[in-house]
């Protein structure tokens, strides 16, 4: 994995992280800001990696530089949520409210879970895909 990649999912997972934990506090004392935000967590992240991209190398990702911008990101969506929901888990949870949690965790099918895991990967990868082709180009012709 090149410097570059590396140095580009970095800037994501943390973007991505801040942005989370930004949503996160809005839905805990705020608003309900639903599942839509988590889009907008994601475009976001992605159109501020892609900056860095462009910034550091002057130009776009080519086709296997998206595809792998695009991957790891959304593995690194992933990984960042689970730590995050982990982490409100841990320091917010009372033991009976986590006792609930598991009861209704226990509920769901496994296979209904992964099914929808790689359904919203997909998705994922392609808003990524997207973020890192068109929009990386936006931010190419812009920085010229």
């Amino acid at each position: 994995m090149s410097a570059i990649i590396k140095k580009t999912v970095l800037a994501f997972a943390g973007i991505y992280a801040l942005l989370t934990l930004l949503v996160a506090a809005v839905n805990w004392w705020l608003v309900d800001l639903n599942s839509g935000a988590a889009m907008g967590v994601l475009v976001a992240s992605g159109i501020g990696a892609a900056g860095v991209f462009v910034k550091a190398t002057g130009r776009q990702p080519d086709k296997g530089e998206r595809h792998s911008l695009a991957l790891l990101c959304t593995l690194v969506a992933y990984t960042v949520s689970i730590v995050l929901f982990l982490l409100v888990v841990w320091l917010m949870m009372s033991p009976a409210e986590w006792q609930v949690l598991r009861e209704q965790l226990s509920e769901v099918s496994p296979l209904m879970a992964v099914a929808v895991m790689v359904v919203m990967g997909l998705i994922y990868y392609g808003v990524l895909r997207l973020t890192f082709g068109w929009l990386s180009r936006k931010c190419y012709t812009n920085k010229r």
